[in-house]
């Protein structure tokens, strides 16, 4: 997810590669990602967790950094970072949360990327993208 960022080259680029980056991840890391999901509550992983409150502390700063400089470009819509989270990764996250619940090959998974990837660009997209 942050090596997408990092490397992107472009808001789309950026948007796309993450969405993309996390569903082959749950695909090579299905019980590693049924942890993730079933430890959702950032409240419960603060208190229970510290290393995994730590990597999110993480993740959301580096994230955040990356998506201001867009943000200010207009590349990217100026929301709220809950809202952006819920537009960017919300059908990414619920999609692969259903496919936990009822797997089937992890290529299907990845395989749903283009258009999840495509759907979260288009909500996120700014005027100037």
């Amino acid at each position: 997810y942050l090596d997408a960022l990092r490397t992107s080259r472009s808001a789309k680029a950026g948007v796309t590669g993450a969405v993309h980056a996390h569903l082959r991840w749950v695909a090579a890391n299905r019980d590693r990602a049924r942890y993730v999901f079933n430890w959702r509550e950032l409240e419960v992983i603060d208190r229970r967790e510290p290393a995994v409150a730590a990597l999110n502390e993480e993740l959301y700063r580096v994230a955040s950094e990356w998506l201001a400089g867009h943000v200010r470009a207009g590349r990217i819509r100026s929301v709220s970072p809950r809202m952006f989270q819920a537009l960017w990764m919300g059908a990414t996250l619920e999609y692969a949360r259903l496919w936990m619940a009822h797997p089937t090959s992890a290529a299907d998974l990845v395989d749903a990327g283009d258009a999840l990837a495509d759907a979260a660009w288009q909500a996120v997209r700014g005027r100037r993208a």
